[in-house]
């Protein structure tokens, strides 16, 4: 009977003590070193640790410390980064066992890497050069921006995607972040990003007014991270691959930010990638009347496959062997078309996508 008067009140209580506990989380979480974030643990660890709490439990050993040193040692782990050489370790033995034939990259091998993230109909792309350093080229987002101010517990696909997956990669720290042009679904995940990761240089194109850059770029400057245009003629050598900015001009008159996409052309030995942003004909043109060598083994499909970009004059120039569409599933715009589809099977080119394959990997 004393349910319905007690009920509100202990409801209430509860409501209470968890803002309080909130509030209190999110202050220290401003003191220097108080707070990190890390990779969810592996199922190997996960289950480990089960399976050692199970056999305690079953013998009813007294030993107290056996469950609070396996819960120190995960943490302790987790905090230096130890994990990925025992989980490394781990993953080489099961491939090992599982298909002792299959072919693998040599111990230490120099690898250039491009990981296509499936951020729904958007980009990010995350370059791993060999000399170990890491670049991202956009972060994805909404297509249409949420409120921040008014719900500040939004889906974020920064936060939901990009930064959990350089987490679980070990990423503590970004060398170059890209921003191809600053629409929202290549602009959006960016301010997460910042946030949750060290980053030495933020690239962007030059583009009118918009809210979306400023933000970024006020981000940028709490965090004192150096902000820079990229444009055409810009190169950049990491180790062994070079880096040349093939677009845009800097005296570019093209209105569109799409066409003001930053294409990036990576050279590494025989191998060569060309990464188009979200250009259309005008920019294509641009690119091919000004551009002296476009030939790559690697193209990401610009604009999403949009009929208005990857053209036959590319195609032409560029003669790729494989081509990435990053791609939303029932996207409203119709994206890929069929031309842009049809395009590359006449240009003998293998097209992956990243809404039937998820993440796709180039090594």
């Amino acid at each position: 009977n004393g349910l319905p008067f007690f009920g509100p009140a202990m409801i209430t209580l509860a409501g209470s003590l968890a803002s309080h506990l909130l509030h209190w989380a999110t202050h220290f979480t401003t003191i220097s070193g108080a707070w990190q974030r890390c990779p969810t643990p592996s199922p190997t660890w996960v289950l480990g640790g089960i399976l050692l709490l199970l056999i305690w439990s079953f013998f009813e050993w007294r030993r107290f410390w056996i469950p609070c040193a396996y819960i120190v040692a995960l943490l302790a782990f987790l905090a230096c980064s130890s994990m990925p050489l025992l989980d490394g370790l781990y993953r080489e033995c099961r491939d090992t066992l599982r298909n002792p034939n299959a072919p693998t990259w040599k111990r230490n091998a120099s690898i250039l890497s491009f990981t296509f993230l499936d951020v729904g109909e958007g980009d990010s792309i995350v370059i791993c050069f060999p000399d170990k350093r890491t670049w991202l080229l956009d972060a994805g987002g909404l297509r249409l921006a949420p409120s921040y101010e008014e719900n500040s517990y939004v889906f974020d696909i920064g936060e939901a995607v990009v930064s959990r997956y350089l987490w679980q990669k070990w990423i503590p720290q970004l060398d170059r972040l890209i921003l191809s042009h600053a629409d929202q679904d290549h602009a959006g995940g960016i301010p997460a990003v910042v946030k949750n990761f060290r980053v030495s240089k933020l690239g962007y194109a030059q583009n009118k007014p918009d809210a979306v850059l400023d933000r970024i770029l006020k981000i940028a400057r709490d965090r004192r991270v150096p902000a820079g245009l990229v444009h055409a003629g810009m190169e950049d050598q990491a180790g062994a691959v070079s880096v040349r900015v093939l677009h845009p001009r800097s005296d570019s008159t093209l209105i569109s930010s799409n066409e003001n996409s930053i294409v990036l052309k990576f050279s590494y030995g025989n191998f060569s990638a060309l990464l188009t942003g979200d250009l259309e004909k005008a920019g294509e043109r641009e690119v091919i009347e000004k551009a002296e060598d476009l030939h790559s083994y690697l193209l990401k499909v610009a604009h999403h496959g949009s009929r208005w970009g990857t053209t036959h004059a590319l195609l032409d120039r560029a003669q790729p062997r494989w081509a990435v569409v990053s791609v939303g599933r029932n996207n409203p715009f119709g994206h890929p078309s069929r031309e842009v589809m049809a395009r590359l099977q006449q240009h003998r080119v293998r097209p992956f996508l990243t809404l039937d394959e998820g993440a796709i990997t180039f090594e």
